[in-house]
């Protein structure tokens, strides 16, 4: 085998794995869970959606100021999400305020 060879081959090579690379990261995606599995409004799903969470796992992360800080985000959708959270398990961001001690 040639230099010339070599290197056109390593080049496939390369390109082979970049592509195996590709779409092991689109799969992951896919499994991703979106929020719209959830069972929650429609009216919930595109609050989250416009305010870019998308996945589950995005939607648990999200703390407390971040969810009340979202467009369109009232005392309904807030209280619609505690009880997805408590239906869930999972746990509920904490507000700041309730955890303050004021002397």
């Amino acid at each position: 085998m040639t230099h010339s060879q070599y290197l056109t081959m390593k080049e496939m090579v390369t390109r082979y794995e970049d592509k195996v690379k590709r779409n092991e990261i689109k799969r992951i995606n896919k499994e991703k869970e979106s929020v719209k599995k959830l069972p929650i409004s429609v009216r919930l799903i595109r609050i989250l959606e416009n305010n870019g969470i998308i996945t589950i796992d995005q939607l648990v992360n999200c703390e407390y100021h971040q969810m009340r800080k979202m467009r369109g985000y009232g005392g309904k959708s807030h209280y619609e999400m505690k009880e997805l959270f408590k239906e869930k398990g999972w746990e509920f961001p904490k507000d700041p305020w309730e955890t303050c001690e004021i002397n």
